[in-house]
C-alpha cells in the first residue's frame, strides 16, 4: 500500500490529556509483550493516537517513523468498518471479532481497493486473506471480489472502543460515537470520509455533487464535513439519509482515496474538468446524443460515455428531454404513414 501524502501538520501529535485508563486487555500473541491495555472506549484523539502506537509496538507490523500512515489507514479503516465491511462476532470474553469485505467484480481496480482496506488492517497485525471470487448471480450479475481476516481483539476493539458501539449492534442500524474523531486533526477527518466515499459513496451527475449514504450516522457525517469548512447538503430518499458536497469541494479535499484511482475517483475528476455547454450544443454532440438515446441507453449512461469519451458534462434531464422529442417525432411520423 502507498504511503498517504505527508500532511501539513502533525496528526499524532496528542494533547496533554490524562489518558483514559479504564481499558481491555488485548491478548495479541503468546507472549507478554504482546498483551496490551487499550481504553474501553475512545473518549479523545489523545485516547486514540496511544492506543495506536501500544498495538503498533507490541506487534511490530510497522515503523515508528510512519505514525502518520498508521493513524490514517486506521481512520479509513474506521469508515469501511461502518460501511461496506461485514462484521462477524467471535468471543465476546477475548472480543474476538472478524472483516469480511466482498466488492463486485464490475470494476476491476475494485481487487487493488479492497487489497488496500485489507492492508490498512495487515499494518495493526491482523493477517488477512483473498476469499473465494463469488461468481454471477441473479442477485449479483458481475460476481465479487472476497476478504477476510483472522478472528482477533483489535477488530472488536476497533468496533467497541473506536466506533463505540455495543458488542450486539450493528452499523446499519445503531449510530457511532465517535466524537473524538471531530477534535482529531484535519488529515484523520479526511481519511474518515475517504473511506465512507470509496466505500458508500457516489457522483451524481445531475447536480454535480457527492452522495455518501449515511444512515444512522447523518447528522455526524454532516458535522464532520462542516469541521472543514464545507458546505453538506442533507437529504432523504426511501427512508435513508444521504449527506451530499459540491463536487468542486470534494475534488478539492480529494473525496476519493488518491493512492488509487477508482471508477468513482476517476468519474470526479472528469466531471470537474468537463466542459459545459449551456447553450446551443454543438452539432457532433447532439448527434450523438440522438444516436445513443435511439440505441436505448439509459440517461445515466449517455452522460457517462460522453463524460469518458468526450469530457463534456450533459444534464441527464436535457437528455430525457431530447428522449420525449425523439419519441413524440417518431409517434408523429407513424401518424402520417397510417394516414
Amino acid at each position: 500500500m502507498k504511503a498517504a501524502q505527508a500532511p501539513n501538520e502533525a496528526p499524532n501529535e496528542a494533547p496533554n490529556e490524562a489518558p483514559n485508563e479504564v481499558g481491555h486487555l488485548l491478548f495479541l500473541g503468546r507472549s507478554c509483550e504482546e498483551i496490551i491495555l487499550a481504553p474501553r472506549k475512545i473518549e479523545s484523539y489523545s485516547d486514540f493516537i496511544r492506543a495506536i502506537r501500544k498495538i503498533r509496538a507490541a506487534t511490530g507490523t510497522i515503523a515508528e517513523e510512519d505514525d502518520n500512515r498508521l493513524v490514517h489507514a486506521v481512520c479509513y479503516l474506521l469508515a469501511w468498518i461502518v460501511g461496506d465491511a461485514s462484521k462477524h462476532l467471535g468471543s465476546r470474553r477475548w472480543l474476538t471479532m472478524n472483516l469480511v469485505l466482498h466488492l463486485t467484480r464490475k470494476h476491476p481496480e475494485n481487487l487493488l481497493l479492497g487489497e488496500y482496506v485489507m492492508d490498512c488492517l495487515r499494518m495493526l497485525g491482523v493477517p488477512c486473506m483473498r476469499g473465494q471470487d463469488g461468481e454471477p448471480t441473479r442477485k449479483v450479475p458481475n460476481g465479487f471480489y472476497s476478504w477476510h481476516s483472522r478472528f482477533s481483539p483489535i477488530v472488536g476493539w476497533l468496533f467497541t472502543a473506536c466506533l463505540g458501539l455495543g458488542w450486539d449492534e450493528k452499523t446499519t442500524k445503531h449510530p457511532v460515537k465517535m466524537e473524538w474523531l471531530l477534535g482529531a486533526p484535519q488529515d484523520p477527518r479526511v481519511w474518515f470520509l475517504r473511506g465512507l466515499a470509496d466505500s458508500d459513496g457516489d457522483v451524481h451527475f445531475q447536480q454535480r455533487w457527492v452522495d455518501i449514504a449515511t444512515s444512522p450516522n447523518t447528522n455526524f457525517i454532516q458535522r464532520l464535513y462542516e469541521s472543514l469548512g464545507l458546505h453538506a447538503r442533507v437529504r432523504v430518499h426511501r427512508g435513508y439519509g444521504y449527506v451530499s458536497i459540491s463536487a468542486n469541494d470534494a475534488a478539492k479535499i480529494q473525496i476519493f482515496n488518491p493512492n488509487l484511482l477508482t471508477y468513482r475517483r476517476a468519474t470526479l475528476e472528469k466531471l470537474v474538468a468537463a466542459r459545459v455547454f449551456h447553450n446551443r450544443w454543438p452539432d457532433w454532440l447532439e448527434a450523438k446524443v440522438q444516436f445513443l438515446i435511439r440505441e436505448g441507453l439509459s440517461e445515466r449512461r449517455i452522460c457517462e460515455l460522453v463524460l469518458e469519451e468526450d469530457t463534456v458534462y450533459v444534464r441527464m434531464r436535457s437528455i430525457k428531454a431530447k428522449r420525449k422529442k425523439i419519441v413524440a417525432q417518431n409517434s408523429v411520423g407513424e401518424m402520417q404513414l397510417h394516414s
